[in-house]
């Protein structure tokens, strides 16, 4: 499910990793896009969890590109 991660901001699983899609890359461009983390802050470690998670997801498919682009020239 689409999980609240953001009390104060009434943020959601789906707006962090959209804010990440439009190229947030680090907690305080989440923080500018978003205001996640700007309120009480517990949210940091649930934001950085997302960024990772995210970040670690296109490192794999980008790895699978390269190695699909290295079989086809092989």
């Amino acid at each position: 499910g689409d999980r609240l991660i953001c009390g104060c901001m009434r943020l959601h699983e789906s707006d962090i990793r959209k804010a990440i899609a439009e190229g947030a890359q680090n907690y305080e461009e989440l923080q500018r896009l978003t205001g996640c983390g700007t309120g009480c802050g517990n949210c940091r470690i649930l934001v950085e969890k997302i960024l990772k998670s995210v970040n670690s997801e296109t490192d794999a498919k980008l790895l699978a590109k390269a190695n699909k682009k290295i079989r086809n020239i092989e």
